[in-house]
Parts: structure tokens; C-alpha cells; sequence
């Protein structure tokens, strides 16, 4: 090899090791490259898993669980329609099934900005000090009108009322009214909704260079694959229709016992709200949560201890969350 040759190949070396040098920040400090990042993006996003339901939890606690699947698609910047399904696994004897909703969405979105989100990425520790990187990453949010249709199957408590304002569990035999029962009885209803809605979606890739305090250098990686969808919901019940049955008297299930007795003349809540959401969490992993005060029959809300003005509110509340798999496609 030549002197020249050789000079050469020395001298972009030698710039090459400079570069590298200075491509790494002083010690105790970090920098972020930003290798992709994507703010329209998944327009469809398809989630499915396991969930877990508390209802009636102001009088007698119904616990469920079963399995939800949830799909959007989203038309540009200006809508997006949804279908959402929860399927439980609970059955009663007597009950005809298990408890499910299936409902579909209509979304127009009236307003789409671009926000920042913040993120945290552990890169070293040494010793007893733990070093992270604090970083902001885009995400695109959409706000606008929703308008859905919902069929709902589930199981409600009631309980005897001796006013008679809110219905009567009364034994057939001879027409007594059983003062302090409580029962269970299968409702089905067809409910519309409408309300505000919002779609949040992003994509981020970087990477971190940093150099802690003794000098050693460390890369890492952030991946950030994000996708909600939620809404605040006024509910309507356009058909309310009780079960034949009642399938529990005071906790129990026998069905001889409980054939003795029916729950007669029940007042009807026809409005109620619900927020929920629904979306894919970096990458794969999927989330859901719901919280309700739902149509179906009235109860008389004998634990509730709030304020009267909130009573209606918090007729028929329930709570339900669970988590999955879901994908997003770009």
C-alpha cells in the first residue's frame, strides 16, 4: 500500500473516531435521535381479551367476567365507525344465557390537533442512582360527535320496596310482599347512545445516547405504538323487557324456591351516561374500561349515602376493565 494510500485511510480513521466521540453527550447527560415518528397513522385497530364486571355495586355486587372484542376504523381526518362486543361468562340458573352487549358507533370528528405526550426511559443506573431519559413524543388527537346503537343482555338486582316506588317481590302463594328480599332478574334492552368522543393515535421510534457519570456509554431504544379510542355517552333505553324469572330470593338459587316468588309492577330508568375506552398500549397489549349508570329497572339505592342530587346518577352503576392483545395496522 502506497504512503498516500495509507495517509488516507489514517486521516478518515482518524475523523471517523472524532465523530464518534463527539456523537456521545457529556457525562451525565443524555440525547435523543428520532429514527420515526408518525402522527396519522392506524386507522384501523382491531383489540380482543378478557374482562372483569362489578354491577349493581350500590346494592348487590353481580361480579362477571368474559371476553370483549372491539374493532375502528378510521376514514381519514373526518370519521370512524367502531363495533365493540363483551361476551360474559357468568350464568345463573333459570337465566337463559349469560349476559352480553353488542353495539355499534358513528363517529364525525370536528376538531384534530397535534399533542405531545410524555415518556420515560430508564438507560443506567450505578450504584444506588437510577438515570432515565424524559422525552416528548407527538401523537395526533381527534375530538367530535358519536352517535351508537346497543343491545344489551344482563342481569339486575332489585329489591322489594314496601312504597311500592320502585317494585314489589311478592310471594305467589299469597300475595305477600317480602319487605326486605332482594332478587335477580335478566333484563334485556335496546339502548341508543350519543354524546362526545375522542381518537388518539401515535407512532415513535428513538433512540437514546447517553453517558453516565463514570463515563460508561449506553444506548437505548424507544418504541412508542399507541392507539384510544374512548367517549362520554347519554343513553337512552328504547325497550326494556324483564325475564320471566327471578333466579335468586335473598341469595338463594334454589329453583323451587325461587319459582315461589315474582317481582311485580317495576319502575323503569329510561336514561342513563357511560364513559369508556377502548385501545391498543405500545405495541401489542390492550386495555379496556367502562364505567355506567345504565337504563334498566330503577333501585331504590338503599346503601347509597351521597348527596340526593346525585342519587338518579348512580342508579344501576357498574364498573368493568380488562385487558388483551390488539393490532393497529399503519
Amino acid at each position: 500500500m502506497s504512503k498516500q494510500k495509507t495517509l488516507t485511510l489514517v486521516l478518515l480513521l482518524t475523523i471517523f473516531s472524532v465523530n464518534a466521540q463527539q456523537s456521545w453527550p457529556e457525562k451525565g447527560t443524555y440525547t435523543i435521535d428520532t429514527l420515526i415518528s408518525k402522527t396519522s397513522c392506524q386507522p384501523l385497530l382491531i383489540s380482543a381479551g378478557g374482562y372483569y364486571e362489578m354491577g349493581n355495586l350500590l346494592t348487590e355486587n353481580l361480579l362477571d367476567y368474559g371476553v370483549y372484542g372491539y374493532a375502528r376504523f378510521r376514514i381519514a381526518k373526518l370519521a370512524s365507525f367502531s363495533a365493540f362486543i363483551n361476551k360474559g361468562l357468568t350464568e345463573y340458573p333459570n337465566g337463559g344465557g349469560t349476559a352480553f352487549s353488542q353495539e355499534f358507533h358513528a363517529n364525525i370528528f370536528f376538531k384534530r390537533s397535534i399533542i405531545y405526550a410524555e415518556g420515560k426511559k430508564k438507560f443506567g443506573t450505578e450504584g444506588n442512582t437510577e438515570y432515565s431519559a424524559n422525552y416528548k413524543y407527538p401523537a395526533a388527537s381527534f375530538v367530535g360527535l358519536t352517535g351508537g346503537l346497543l343491545n344489551f343482555k344482563s342481569f339486575q338486582s332489585v329489591r322489594t320496596d314496601s312504597t311500592g316506588d320502585f317494585g314489589q317481590i311478592v310471594n305467589k302463594a299469597n300475595g305477600t310482599v317480602q319487605n326486605t328480599a332482594t332478587g335477580l332478574l335478566k333484563m334485556n334492552m335496546q339502548v341508543v347512545g350519543a354524546g362526545f368522543c375522542f381518537s388518539q393515535s401515535s407512532k415513535f421510534k428513538g433512540r437514546i445516547r447517553a453517558t453516565l457519570p463514570s463515563g460508561n456509554h449506553i444506548k437505548r431504544m424507544i418504541r412508542k405504538s399507541n392507539s384510544f379510542d374512548g367517549a362520554l355517552e347519554f343513553l337512552m333505553a328504547l325497550n326494556i323487557k324483564e325475564g320471566d324469572n327471578l333466579m335468586r330470593v335473598n341469595s338463594d338459587e334454589s329453583a323451587s324456591f325461587v319459582n315461589n316468588y315474582k317481582f311485580i309492577d317495576p319502575k323503569l330508568k329510561r336514561f342513563g351516561w357511560r364513559m369508556w375506552f377502548c385501545g391498543k398500549i405500545n405495541s401489542v397489549f390492550s386495555m379496556t374500561m367502562q364505567m355506567s349508570s345504565r337504563p334498566g329497572f330503577k333501585d331504590s339505592l338503599s346503601d347509597y349515602t351521597g348527596p340526593k342530587a346525585f342519587k338518579p346518577l348512580m342508579q344501576n352503576f357498574y364498573f368493568n376493565a380488562g385487558i388483551g392483545l390488539a393490532i393497529g395496522a399503519l
